[in-house]
């Protein structure tokens, strides 16, 4: 690739003109840095895994939005149509948004506990206890959910009943996003810096991000667009280059 800025024209590698970039640049960074002890020399995989973490987050917070929203809309059997299509409506696509997000956070789990967790395990069995524990409480929450959604949607609109639920369910979220923000913050403070620590070499990343694309095929395949939405775009930038990395040809 050849850049030209100014007077300056940079000729190189892909890698050489976000250098280049970077040190020209200095905001927004193109690269993933300053986070938790992460850095620019972290695994890649443990860069990709961040990033997942905050388009997962950003897609969280647009779920519990629309709840609050729903929860604060009161109808009762007076209220005019139009509102209670408009409500019907509101929550058909928070369940499409749930559904997504659930789908990204299972595939996100499965590649840690398929991908990192064993390099990790591998050095010391207790180091992943934790958030494996963590994982397994996530579960039940997120199925817990999604039922509540299922019966928001067949409850009568303006029941008492129906608010309640809806008030219910804003609230079951937001406890989950309190507890998904602890659990990510845990794992990006303690887990992920140790990918770097346990020697994960250049062939091993690669074999690793090879392993998370195949792993999270919803999430590179049609639920790619979504995952990338909850990226600013210097991130979507890093990320696609993370993942199509192990696929270039030398």
């Amino acid at each position: 690739p050849i850049l030209q800025h100014g007077g300056s024209v940079i000729y190189g590698s892909a890698d050489d003109i976000v250098d280049y970039i970077e040190a020209t640049f200095r905001d927004p960074p193109l690269l993933l840095e300053g986070s938790a002890g992460m850095d620019r020399t972290c695994p890649a995989v443990a860069s990709l895994c961040l990033l997942q973490h905050r388009s997962i987050l950003f897609h969280v917070e647009k779920v519990v939005k629309i709840s609050e929203e729903l929860a604060a809309t009161k109808v009762n059997s007076s209220t005019i149509s139009p509102v209670k299509a408009g409500l019907a409506m509101k929550i058909k696509k928070l369940s499409s948004e749930y559904l997504r997000l659930v789908e990204l956070m299972q595939e996100h789990a499965q590649m840690e506990e398929r991908t990192m967790f064993p390099v990790l395990e591998n050095a010391d069995k207790g180091l992943t206890e934790l958030v494996h524990a963590d994982h397994a409480r996530d579960l039940p929450i997120m199925n817990g959910i999604r039922e509540d959604l299922k019966s928001v949607l067949a409850l009568q609109q303006g029941s008492c009943v129906h608010n309640e639920a809806l008030v219910a369910l804003a609230t079951r979220l937001k406890v989950f996003q309190v507890l998904l923000g602890d659990h990510f913050d845990e794992e990006e403070r303690d887990i992920l810096p140790l990918l770097e620590t346990v020697g994960f070499g250049s062939k091993q990343q690669d074999a690793a991000i090879e392993s998370c694309v195949i792993i999270m095929e919803a999430a590179h395949g049609r639920l790619l667009p979504y995952l990338l939405q909850g990226m600013p775009a210097h991130e979507m930038y890093q990320y696609l280059r993370i993942v199509q990395k192990p696929f270039q040809d030398p």
